[in-house]
């Protein structure tokens, strides 16, 4: 053994503990197949598996005896992360983050992985050590001898309790740790019970009721509406001197900008110059490092996240690579916001997906997954999907990108179409020079972080700016690549 080769001695023992693990694995499948194999047996006979004051027993054993257990580890469990996290995050003035933070922490993790650890160790130890008595007994022999199957009589029902108690036992934790927080929250942080319950809702709610949405939405506009001296913003959306910084790259350096509406505005710039983030803090799906951002009278940046969820149903989205779900088809894709965020019907749903399908000409594409469209295809595809909402504003993320002469200029016309039928406002980013001039009716040049020149198509040609011009031209000689050399250099 000494002259072994070390390699071989190690992968023998890598072996040896993988045997041992499927072997275990393997018992373990092993036992839960006969339990359920002789209790189904029993069934079919026509006879119950096990008595009920068998099965009552080990549950209010397993079930009843673990509550303060369970509940007394959760509620201080739930004490300690409020205060450890809402200590930190009173730091930056988000504490009122904290009621969310537990209650999904313990609701969706936590409070199932405590409350099976406990009943682990307490009751799994507690069944395994006296069926491990009955055995070396001979009591488990003796129900053997008498016809009466084991794994039934005695596991079956223990499995079955711990089965039925562990979402018992998960919910008094999730309680328990709850309340423990909303203690923490109302004694250090000032947040009172009914607002803390208001934000443990608000985290724990996946679909909510959106016909109260559909009434609130409409009269906060014609409120705003009424009082527009006080806060409706006359453009469609504005960005107010917006920076934006990634580590030590600076993307945006006081970004200005207003979009009216209606208007098909297209902003123009080199490749990672900015473009696609400019489209991603309108959505506040990225936060600015300083700066304003509007959509009509709502500031994006300092909306909540139910409220920034409320606004994004008024803006669509088409991402430069479409972004279509792979397992979903056409129909299901075009259909997602509306099952997620309405309450129509399948019927209603079906005729607003077959009617913007038949606007972008895909209604007979509509069983087919994206990986069997073209790209030409599954832009008009997202097109379609970022028009079921009827939004106010779309955003384009490189329309034309990828695709031949034929179809870009496709995919352009159909733009300047659904704009105008529909009366929304669009923001195109591209660098396609054809697609731009094609689409808009008015253009921006973004340069090292800030519009340095905004204007009609026809007056945008015929910019003075030297940068404006290079871009439009192509030539290699001019500020722009002097400015890359030059940062280039300080590198």
């Amino acid at each position: 053994m000494a002259n072994a080769n070390p390699p071989v001695v190690v992968a023998q023992e890598i072996g040896q503990v993988g045997r041992n693990f499927l072997r275990e694995v393997g018992s373990m499948f092993w036992f839960i197949a006969h339990t359920f194999g002789e209790t189904l047996e029993r069934i079919q006979h026509g006879r119950v598996p096990f008595r009920a004051a068998s099965f009552f027993r080990h549950t209010e054993r397993a079930g009843v005896d673990s509550v303060p257990l369970v509940g007394l580890v959760s509620f201080f469990l739930g004490l300690t992360m409020a205060l450890l996290t809402g200590y930190q995050l009173q730091r930056f003035g988000t504490e009122r983050l904290v009621p969310g933070l537990v209650a999904i922490g313990f609701t969706r993790e936590l409070g199932p992985l405590i409350t099976g650890i406990m009943l682990a160790a307490r009751i799994g130890a507690a069944f395994t050590a006296e069926l491990g008595t009955m055995q070396v007994s001979e009591e488990v022999e003796a129900i053997e001898a008498m016809g009466i199957g084991p794994l039934r009589f005695l596991v079956a029902p223990r499995m079955l309790a711990l089965f039925l108690l562990m979402p018992c036992l998960s919910t008094v934790s999730n309680i328990a740790a709850i309340f423990a927080s909303s203690l923490v929250c109302k004694a250090y942080f000032s947040i009172a019970f009914v607002y803390f319950l208001d934000l443990v809702k608000d985290s724990l709610l996946i679909r909510r009721n959106h016909r109260c949405d559909r009434v609130r939405y409409p009269l906060q506009h014609r409120l705003h509406r009424v009082f527009s001296d006080v806060s409706t913003q006359s453009h469609m959306v504005e960005l107010r001197d917006v920076h934006m910084q990634f580590e030590e790259k600076k993307v945006l350096d006081g970004f200005s900008l207003k979009v009216d509406p209606q208007e098909r505005l297209v902003i123009m710039g080199q490749t990672g110059s900015g473009k696609s983030t400019i489209l991603r803090l309108i959505l506040g799906t990225l936060q600015p490092s300083g700066g304003s951002i509007f959509f009509k009278q709502f500031e994006i940046t300092k909306l909540q996240r139910r409220k920034l969820q409320e606004v994004r149903r008024h803006i669509g989205m088409v991402y430069q690579y479409s972004a279509l779900l792979s397992s979903r088809n056409v129909r299901d894709n075009v259909a997602l916001p509306l099952e997620e965020l309405t309450d129509k019907s399948r019927k209603e749903i079906d005729k607003v997906v077959d009617e913007k399908l038949d606007l972008v000409g895909m209604k007979d594409s509509k069983d087919l997954l994206p990986s069997e469209l073209s790209g030409g295809m599954r832009k008009r595809v997202s097109i379609a999907r970022s028009l079921v909402l009827e939004p106010e504003l779309i955003l384009l993320d490189e329309p034309s990108a990828g695709l031949d002469p034929v179809i870009a200029s496709v995919i352009d016309e159909l733009i300047i179409s659904l704009t105008e039928k529909s009366n929304v406002t669009s923001i195109t980013v591209t660098h396609e020079m054809d697609s731009a001039f094609r689409i808009a009716t008015r253009m921006a040049m973004l340069y090292q972080g800030k519009v340095i020149e905004e204007a009609e198509p026809e007056k945008f040609k015929e910019s003075e700016n030297a940068v404006v011009a290079q871009f439009l031209s192509g030539s290699t000689e001019g500020p722009i690549l002097e400015d890359s050399q030059d940062a280039i250099a300080k590198k």
